[in-house]
Formats: C-alpha cells, structure tokens, sequence
C-alpha cells in the first residue's frame, strides 16, 4: 500500500458489505471489526481458524508493558479471504467484496489482581500481516 492511499477503520460498528463498498469506492482501505451481534459470521471466522492448516497462518506474540500491565496479543491473520466475497450458500448472506485477510486476535492482559482475557476478530481489504496487523487503520471510532 503506497503512503498515499488511506486506510479507514471502523470498529464501532457491524462489518456489513455497504460500509465496505463505500470504503473502498473512497480509494481507501478498510478494516472492519467482526463483534459478537454477528454470530453467523464469527461462528464461521473462528471455524476457520480453528481448521486452518498452519501453512496458511502467519502468527506474532506482542508484549507491551504500561500504566501498570502487562498485555501479551498473539495476532495470527489468513490471507485465504476469498470465501468472504463470493457466491454464499444462502441469499443475502455477507458478501465483502475485496476482502483480503481475516485478523484473530488473542490477548491477556495481566493487571494488579487478576486477568483479562479477549479474542477479537477482523476483516481486512488490504494484505496484513501479524507482525503489523493494524498499521494501515486510521480509528474513526
């Protein structure tokens, strides 16, 4: 992605085909946040990677330390997003046009007394990577 081409991110939101299309129609990339109001489609995410062979995974472990905590992320991303976008079992399923990796994110965040524990998932149009999974996003939420 050259430094001219935007990238948008909206997490406050259901990932939904219409906010895709206009992202993109922008000349923009989007990464859009699969929450648990979409069971379908996160049921099918999370089957995915639980079924994913391993040379189709691309995982990083990042450790930061602040404000009194430590938060550990294992981010593992799939390029293989072509079943987002084309012809679905069911009429008026989710259809991402250009989608290009699918994000699973794992954290555990250790605080003073106990742990906090988060799987969050998302949708990529541009090609990520675990390493810099959420680089190219500018949070409009």
């Amino acid at each position: 992605m050259t430094a001219a081409r935007r990238a948008r991110c909206d997490l406050a939101i259901a990932t939904n085909a219409a906010i895709a299309a206009t992202i993109r129609g922008a000349g923009a990339d989007f990464l859009l946040a699969v929450k648990a109001n979409q069971p379908r489609l996160r049921a099918e995410i999370e089957s995915y990677f639980d079924a994913a062979p391993a040379d189709c995974l691309d995982s990083f472990v990042d450790l930061d330390k602040a404000h009194g905590r430590i938060e550990e992320r294992t981010v593992t991303v799939s390029r293989e997003a072509s079943w987002l976008e084309g012809q679905r079992c069911f009429p008026g399923e989710l259809r991402l046009p250009d989608a290009a990796t699918i994000v699973h994110v794992n954290s555990r965040t250790g605080l003073k007394n106990r742990s906090r524990f988060d799987t969050r998932y998302f949708i990529a149009s541009a090609a990520l990577t675990a390493e810099r999974p959420l680089t190219p996003c500018v949070a409009t939420s």
